[in-house]
């Protein structure tokens, strides 16, 4: 899905600002935490997999541990 389909253009401005930052910030942090791209990879595919094949109250919970942490 493509943000610009929102239909809200100041949306659209304001994500494009700041998506190289985000990227950078998200680039830094893997860097920082000695997080490889392989790893990076394995963690989203197993996010995606929870997406596709549990409920709503999982995904929301491995979403949370994904960016927060399990301690959270």
């Amino acid at each position: 899905m493509r943000l610009e389909a929102s239909g809200h253009p100041l949306i659209v401005e304001m994500w494009t600002g700041l998506n190289g930052q985000m990227g950078a910030l998200m680039r830094s942090s893997l860097d920082r935490q000695k997080i490889g791209l392989q790893e990076t990879v394995r963690m989203h595919a197993g996010l995606i997999t929870v997406f596709r094949e549990q409920p709503a109250s999982v995904a929301v919970s491995a979403l949370r541990d994904h960016y927060i942490g399990e301690d959270a």
